[in-house]
């Protein structure tokens, strides 16, 4: 089977093939090779090889048969990043009956979302990542019956185990040129496990108005614990605030800021007494404490930039896919849409082929603010600001298998909307699996 590979402009373009065996009276899989091999103009190979499936039965699809249905195998996808060179994909199977779709891409084409439309289940994206590229005798395989049907159904979510059990790595990225930023206190993901990594990034409600046990918790490694309570003004206005952890008066002071974050010191672990008071109405969150259920905040520091480009230094740090999120956060009221480019730039040249997937390198989203406004940005004491925020608009930023490990740049620029409107980003990893981690203690000896 032969497809024609056009070029835009001279440029390389993307193709990808999704394959696919029929499992007659059967479920398992047969051993199979697939031959490829790209050809220029004249009908030279530029290049060759095998690509073996490994692609199981599929619950969820089904190949239409004379006699019916019939199980068939889940698609396993072959993509190439086809140099201008080469005219004609050819892929070929002597033992085995193929299914073969075809899809190709121009490679210096952005690839285009809205937010938060193409994220909404059954929604259709304006531009597809893949555009159906037909075999060259399409016409004569139909009239041969030597093309077929299959029905496919879209399958649950996936969810990953490990992360589902807390056991996952969070990495955070800073930009390179030490971008302004600020803390911020955001609502927790639904069903977020809690995680001992994560204690002092983690607030829960405590009492105002009465002395209370809290009891903290620490790392086993660890005997103090660095608390800090955040005061959350109610109704905007400023106020007097007293805290006391034992008896001992940490804070007395006038409260100008929404939110106000207040350092307990260095407690050791385990049960002290708080009291919180205060002249105008407050909510008051603590972290590195025990607790049975979720955190009503989290805490993230975010980075601060308005209608510019910010920088991201990124180590890629496995073979596998990454995926990176990049949150934007907008102030209260702030409604217009805007728009995101993202580029990945990478120092090494990707081959030709074949990758399991291919990682666009640029991305450009629309995005619609939501008006759901839970978030505070986090104020030092004596520090007025306007401190409500959206709860932010992710971007999902796949960074797949074509690309090896090592160190990325990620530029982000932020235009549109209203002019010089100050956004908030948050750029993380979250990655399955925890990893080995190195701790050094020092013990000294005294005779």
């Amino acid at each position: 089977m032969e497809y024609d590979v056009n070029h835009v402009e001279g440029e390389p373009s993307f193709l990808r093939v999704d394959l696919r065996c029929a499992l007659l009276f059967t479920k398992t899989p047969p051993a199979t090779v697939v031959h490829y091999a790209l050809l220029t103009e004249k009908g030279d190979i530029l290049q060759e090889g095998d690509m073996t499936l490994t692609n199981g039965f599929s619950p969820y699809d089904w190949l239409l048969a004379n006699d019916g249905l019939t199980n068939i195998t889940t698609p396993q996808s072959f993509c190439f990043i086809v140099p201008p060179a080469a005219r004609t994909l050819r892929i070929s199977s002597s033992r085995e009956t193929i299914f073969a779709n075809a899809y190709s891409r121009p490679s210096q084409l952005v690839k285009r979302i809205r937010i938060p439309e193409d994220y909404s289940p059954g929604e259709i994206p304006e531009q597809p990542s893949w555009f159906t590229l037909r075999p060259r005798d399409q016409y004569q395989r139909r009239d041969a019956g030597q093309s077929a049907m299959v029905r496919v159904q879209r399958p649950p979510n996936e969810f990953d185990p490990l992360v589902l059990a807390g056991q996952y790595e969070w990495d955070s990225f800073l930009p390179e040129n030490g971008a302004r930023g600020q803390m911020i206190l955001l609502p927790p993901t639904d069903s977020q496990p809690p995680r001992l990594d994560t204690l002092p990034f983690c607030y829960f409600p405590v009492g105002v108005g009465n002395e209370q046990s809290v009891r903290f918790q620490s790392a086993p490694w660890e005997a103090h614990v660095e608390p800090t309570l955040m005061l959350v003004s109610t109704n905007g206005s400023p106020g007097r605030a007293t805290v006391t952890v034992d008896g001992q008066t940490l804070l007395d002071n006038r409260i100008e800021s929404p939110v106000t974050a207040v350092r307990l010191g260095s407690l050791k672990s385990g049960e002290h007494k708080l009291t919180i008071t205060a002249t105008s109405p407050v909510f008051a969150y603590l972290n590195h404490l025990e607790s049975a259920t979720n955190a009503a905040y989290l805490q993230r520091f975010c980075v601060l930039t308005s209608n510019n480009t910010i920088s991201f230094p990124y180590m890629k740090r496995q073979w596998d896919t990454e995926m990176l999120v990049l949150k934007v956060f907008s102030p209260v009221g702030a409604l217009q849409p805007f728009k995101v480019q993202l580029e990945l730039k990478s120092a090494t040249p990707r081959g030709i082929g074949p990758f399991s997937e291919l990682t666009f390198l640029e991305r450009e989203a629309q995005v619609t603010p939501t008006s759901i406004s839970r978030t505070w940005l986090v104020a030092s004491i004596g520090s007025p600001q306007e401190s409500q925020l959206n709860d932010g608009e992710p971007i999902f930023f796949p960074i797949g298998t074509d690309l090896p490990p090592g160190r990325y740049n990620l530029k982000v620029k932020i235009s549109g909307g209203p002019q010089q409107s100050a956004r908030w980003l948050s750029l993380t990893r979250t990655t399955p699996g925890l990893a080995e981690k190195l701790k050094l203690t020092t013990q000294n000896t005294i005779d």
